[in-house]
């Protein structure tokens, strides 16, 4: 299961904070200016990536959520764990995608 890393953190903390000034009545237009382009100067935006849940996957697949989980023990697929949660996982698409693309032939 792939942990969160600090800068992932950090990407979605300046996008949440993004979205709390914009959205602030109560902050000027100067002030929002401000931190907006502060906030500009930060890194490239994060990479955003699709997660799906494993019933979605399994949906997409035709089979159990139990053999979900066993192709992600078997590296078929990519858990990935909400930061802040101990039990909320998910599979990237992207993983899904390659399963689907390439490897359809492995898990029948």
């Amino acid at each position: 299961m792939q942990k969160i890393t600090i800068n992932e953190l950090a990407d979605a903390t300046v996008l949440a904070i993004k979205a709390l000034v914009t959205n602030d009545p109560r902050a000027t237009a100067e002030g929002k200016r401000r931190i907006l382009n502060a906030l500009a100067s930060s890194p490239d935006e994060p990479k955003v990536e699709e997660v799906l849940t494993i019933p979605e996957v399994a949906e997409r697949l035709h089979k159990t959520k139990r053999a979900v989980h066993i192709y992600c023990r078997m590296g078929l697929l990519k858990k990935v764990q909400f930061p802040g949660q101990s039990r909320a996982s998910g599979i990237l698409a992207s993983s899904l995608d390659a399963l689907l693309s390439g490897a359809t032939a492995t898990i029948a």
